[in-house]
């Protein structure tokens, strides 16, 4: 039963209104995103109605909260699917859906293609899946670069990292290999980065995955000789999409999850096969209490356009 409830006298009290609670409501939306969210705890929680915070949500975001909650849950099954070795049905239960038939359901409505088929589809013909984009970023600087004859040659490191949520586990590992780098020059450093399907059950259920990574120089392909033991290479080549930052470790995260989630469907991309590039340049403010960097991240890319993806795609379903 809806109850109707007045402005708490909290929030006379401070002069505020429901829209001053617009990120309380989408934080405790991403915080219950694995449970069945009550609404009634939240209207508790901030003192308005449920039909207030749910008109107020449409009118800002142009979707309820169900649909955007059901949204979510897509693109959780996704990255779940893509990243883990985890049942269809198991998937299912741990977003909440009835049962298997319905998430399966749901899944083609939005994808056009079965869970299965999506998992098993090759990476250039995966269908983009947008997020509803609640916070779009004016003025986000990317270009479009073509990288030829291009080799990077280093070491390998693996390391953990979320891949959901807004942690970042593989921060502490990444930083000091860059500290270390730049202690013995200012030349800049490049890590190329892949993501390795972890068979642990465990850590897909904790959305832990394995990273690999090399990190080092790159230099023209001709230039390459003979490399020194213990030393890997990696051929940088084709289309990429190129996006600076600047700012620290926990920015840089949500800043590169921008990308995938928003910034790639929006400009109808997706990611082809590679390592994600990433070219680190000194700065003083890497050595900082909260440290900073400045770097270029590159993105294997492909057009969401290519008539070779729409047509085999479409043999799938």
């Amino acid at each position: 039963m809806q109850r109707n409830r007045e402005v708490h006298p909290m929030n006379t009290a401070k002069s505020t209104t429901i829209d001053d609670y617009t990120q309380d409501i989408l934080n405790w939306i991403d915080t219950h995103l694995n449970e069945q969210p009550c609404l009634d705890r939240l209207a508790d929680r901030l003192g308005y109605s449920i039909r207030m915070i749910q008109q107020h949500f449409k009118k800002k975001y142009g979707m309820t909260i169900g649909v955007y909650i059901q949204h979510r849950r897509i693109y959780r099954a996704c990255v779940l699917l893509r990243m883990t070795n985890l049942p269809v049905g198991e998937i299912a239960c741990m977003l909440h859906y009835d049962n298997h038939h319905n998430f399966c359901r749901a899944f083609k409505k939005k994808l056009h293609c079965t869970p299965t088929a999506f998992r098993d589809l090759p990476l250039e013909l995966l269908p983009s899946v947008p997020l509803p984009q609640l916070h779009y970023k004016e003025g986000f600087t990317y270009r479009f670069i073509t990288l030829t004859n291009k080799t990077l040659y280093g070491s390998q490191f693996t390391y953990e990292e979320k891949f959901l949520g807004t942690s970042a586990l593989g921060e502490s590992t990444r930083l000091q290999r860059l500290q270390s780098w730049f202690r013995d020059g200012n030349t800049t450093t490049t890590i190329a980065s892949e993501i390795i399907r972890d068979n642990s059950s465990y850590n897909a259920r904790n959305e832990i995955i394995i990273v690999d990574a090399l990190i080092g120089r790159t230099i023209d392909t001709h230039l390459v000789t003979d490399l020194p033991a213990n030393t890997s290479d990696y051929i940088l080549d084709g289309e990429y999409l190129c996006c600076p930052f600047y700012g620290t470790l926990s920015e840089y995260t949500k800043h590169n999850r921008y990308i995938y989630n928003h910034l790639l469907p929006r400009l109808h991309l997706r990611r082809r096969e590679g390592r994600d590039i990433e070219f680190f340049h000194f700065t003083h403010h890497l050595f900082d209490t909260i440290p900073k960097v400045l770097c270029e991240h590159f993105i294997p890319i492909v057009n969401d356009n290519d008539a070779s993806y729409t047509g085999a795609l479409a043999e799938t379903n």
